[in-house]
This record gives structure tokens, C-alpha cells and sequence, in this order.
């Protein structure tokens, strides 16, 4: 997915998120780290990957297809 799709998602949520402002002032940290775990999760592996191993083809295989993570150096 392009970084530009990955953006308008948490502007969406960011979004939706302010709409309900007074709500979330009485959510923790922990909670919005919560709900914004997905696209974190998915950001840091996504660095991971392009930092590690972006010649490596075969890992993001793994990863894609069979869940794995890259196998070590």
C-alpha cells in the first residue's frame, strides 16, 4: 500500500478522533496507543523491513505469504 493511503487512514481516524475530542479527554495515552496500534505496528515493521532488508526479497516473501519473520543475518 502506498505511504500516501497509510496517511489518509490516521488523518481519517485523526479525524474522527477530534470529532469526538471531549470523550477522548478522558481516555490515557494507553488508550489511544491502543487504537492506533495497528497503523504503529504496521509503520515500524514496514521501516524495519525497507531499512533491513530491502534487497532481500525472499523475507518480505516470508513475511507476505507465510507469517515469518526475515531470517537472520
Amino acid at each position: 500500500m502506498p505511504k500516501i493511503w497509510n496517511y489518509l487512514i490516521i488523518k481519517k481516524r485523526w479525524m474522527n478522533m477530534k470529532k469526538y475530542s471531549e470523550l477522548i479527554k478522558n481516555y490515557s495515552i494507553k488508550f489511544l496507543i491502543k487504537a492506533f496500534w495497528g497503523e504503529i505496528k504496521r509503520k515500524i515493521w514496514r521501516e524495519y523491513i525497507y531499512n533491513s532488508y530491502s534487497q532481500n526479497y525472499e523475507d518480505l516473501i516470508l513475511k507476505k505469504y507465510f507469517n515469518l519473520p526475515p531470517a537472520p543475518l
